[in-house]
């Protein structure tokens, strides 16, 4: 873990098995990879992490040189879980430029934090939401603010359950 985290990495993309057999904790296994992450990170991909990973990406965040984070199938990344990384996304927004939330089970309640966090990422060019289950009151709770994000180039919401209302609601924002 110590020459990992010691490293000058700058990007770095890890792909788990959610499938894979193994003798360790999947919790404690994300920990460990969480405090390994060197804090020279500015591009963070982890695919199919477990949720305990989180603090070691809140702690990379805050250090405020993190341009894109993809976290794609990070289920069970809700809640108070959900809370940390927003509140480390909006301590790290003069960076942000890329946020990936693939399949990580988000809550309406998760999309209303995010909706919170989203004004003070200036630089944020690209969102993607798929594979959540959003729905139309997702898409509403965030539609007002990407409406105002003249940065927004790209994006997702593929794969959420989106109605009529939903395509009203986030209309305005595509103009």
């Amino acid at each position: 873990i110590e020459p990992l985290r010691a490293s000058r990495l700058r990007k770095l993309n890890v792909v788990l098995d959610p499938n894979a057999r193994t003798r360790l904790d999947p919790a404690e296994a994300a920990r460990a990879l969480g405090d390994a992450l060197p804090n020279t990170l500015e591009e963070i991909r982890l695919q199919w992490v477990h949720p305990a990973v989180i603090d070691g990406v809140c702690r990379v965040l805050r250090n405020g040189r993190v341009r894109v984070l993809e976290l794609p199938g990070a289920r069970h990344l809700s809640g108070d879980v959900f809370k940390r990384l927003m509140a480390a996304i909006k301590q790290s927004a003069s960076t942000l430029e890329s946020l990936n939330l693939d399949r990580c089970g988000l809550t309406l309640a998760d999309v209303h934090e995010l909706a919170a966090v989203l004004p003070e990422l200036k630089r944020l060019r690209e969102l993607r939401l798929p594979n959540n289950d959003l729905g139309d009151a997702g898409v509403i709770a965030l539609a007002p603010v990407l409406a105002v994000m003249a940065s927004m180039e790209a994006l997702s919401f593929a794969n959420n359950r989106i109605g009529d209302a939903g395509a009203i609601a986030l209309a305005p924002s595509l103009a």
